[in-house]
Formats: structure tokens, sequence, C-alpha cells
């Protein structure tokens, strides 16, 4: 039985607050509707919040986004010792895992880890004190991940799913899969193959398809597509791409090189991963709206 804590609940763009009393309002708005927030009063468009979670890894982003599920599981481990927390039969892959933890995080000295064990359990490993004490730790696992027997992803989504697992060890893969998914996207529309010379080879498709070159649908964040496909280029031949990012990166993503890449977590992933998703996701968002033209969509809460 699903719980509220087991209910992604979508995060305002603006303020980022997330409520569940929204959770009506947007259950009757559907994917293409438009709320307004009720922290900061302001609209904003549910397709949109959402793709913007799983951009910055949001909790609850996976199971909004890629039609999964979010489980949310308590567990008790003694420092230096190792439980496992039953999910037998819940996810076939799991792809995040958020620990919170509701006493005993003071004596949390050497760090914990979690790991998944295909299909059955999720792992929670505490490091021993340095002065060899022993402490309950009690907390709770937030997991995110395919539910068993789930139907495939569209390739275009499974695609930009990966690009976002691999944002964290492999940011550079990120960005070229993420190039390959609006390929996959664009492809699957009119069973023509982008060619290489895109973005042209994209408006191509768009103006096919729906009657408006790419620039048209995109209109102001067409720059940022000529930015993303130049700094694919670059990083498929192995070349310097710093100085393709927009200006307000270039200095950020050196900041990352230094000292950022040594870390994991919400916002810690490379400045150039980031605005690849972010805008792979918005060339396919606005293409998409035209193409389902407001149709009522269900959204996956």
């Amino acid at each position: 039985m699903q719980t509220l804590l087991d209910t992604p609940l979508i995060s305002c763009p603006y303020c980022h607050g997330g409520d569940s009393l929204m959770l009506e309002k947007i259950t009757r708005a559907g994917y293409w509707g438009t709320v307004n927030c009720l922290s900061c009063q302001k609209d904003y468009e549910i397709a949109t919040a959402i793709d913007e979670m799983f951009a910055s890894s949001t909790s609850g982003a996976f199971a909004l986004w890629a039609e999964g599920k979010k489980v949310c599981k308590p567990f008790s481990c003694d420092s230096g010792q190792t439980n496992l927390v039953d999910i037998k039969d819940t996810f076939d892959e799991v792809y995040s895992i958020e620990t919170g933890f509701f006493n005993g995080a003071k004596f949390l000295a050497g760090g914990i880890t979690t790991k998944f064990i295909q299909q059955k359990y999720v792992m929670v490993s505490i490091a021993p004190n340095p002065d060899n004490s022993t402490n309950s730790i009690n907390g709770l696992l937030t997991i995110e991940g395919k539910p068993t027997g789930q139907v495939p992803l569209p390739p275009w989504k499974e695609m930009l799913l990966r690009a976002k697992l691999s944002i964290y060890k492999a940011p550079h893969l990120t960005v070229i899969m993420a190039l390959n998914a609006v390929d996959l996207f664009l492809e699957n529309l009119t069973d023509q193959e982008p060619s290489k010379g895109r973005p042209d080879s994209w408006s191509k498709i768009t103006e096919a398809h729906f009657s408006q070159k790419l620039k048209s649908i995109m209109e102001a964040d067409f720059s940022s597509v000529q930015k993303f496909v130049q700094i694919r280029n670059k990083l498929a031949h192995g070349k310097e791409y710093i100085n393709q990012l927009p200006s307000d990166l270039k200095l950020k993503e050196r900041q990352w090189k230094e000292t950022g890449m040594f870390y994991e977590g919400p916002g810690a992933f490379a400045p150039s991963a980031g605005f690849a998703l972010n805008t792979a996701l918005k060339i396919i968002r606005n293409c998409r709206r035209i193409q389902e033209n407001g149709r009522f969509i269900p959204v996956n809460i």
C-alpha cells in the first residue's frame, strides 16, 4: 500500500516548494497542465517542473520522470555493522537511494554506504567509530527505481535516463547521450535519421513534422541548442570544450574540474553535463507539447 511518504511531490520550479496539498490540483491538471504554487503563488507547467526536478536530482524525480516508483523504508544499524533492508519484488533496478536519520546521526563518525542487491535488498553499511564504541543509528531510506515488470521506456527516454545516471561518474558521456536522445526522439517522429549537420538536420525534421523550424520552436533557447551541439562535438573528438559553454558556466566548469569532480550529490555534477541534459529536455518537451497539443495525460503520482 502506497503511503504519503512513498508519493513523489512535484517541486515548484520557482521556489522549489513541494506540498501534498497540491496533489489533487496536479492530478486534475494533467501533465501539460498549469497550476498555481501554494507557496510563491506563481503559475508553472507540470511537465516543466518534472523535467527540472529530473535535471537537478530532486527527490522523487526518477519516480515522476522515468515512470518509476518511490518507496521509503526504515532501517536500523549499529556502527561497524551491515544490515539488509528488504525490498524484495519491488524493483528491477534502483536509480537513487537517499538516507535520512531519526537518531544517532551525531555518532556517525565514519560515514554510511548503501547498495542495491539485485531485486532483493538494500545493504546498509555503517563505518566503525574511531574509538571502537558501538551505537545504533536509525533512519529512513528513500529508494527510487524501475518497478518490477515495468514496460520498457521509449528509446529516447531510456537514453536520457542513462545520461542522467552517468552524470557523476562520466559527465562527458552524459553530454553525448543527451544529444543521442534528441536524435532518437526526432527519428521516432518521422523515421528519418538525423544527419551529422545538427541542429540544421533537427530543424528539417521539425519543419517537416510540425511546420516549424527548431529555432521557432525553441525561441530564446535556440542559442543553447547551438552551444549544446558544439560542446558535444568538441567532447566527441577529445577537444577543449569550455569556451563553447554559456559565459555564466565557464568559470563554474573550471571550478568543478578543480574540486567538484571529487564529490557526488545534488548539484555537484559538471555544469556542462547539467546544461546538456537541460537543453535536451527542453528540445524534447517543446516538441512534445506541439505533438500532443494539450491532450490530457495523467501525471505519474
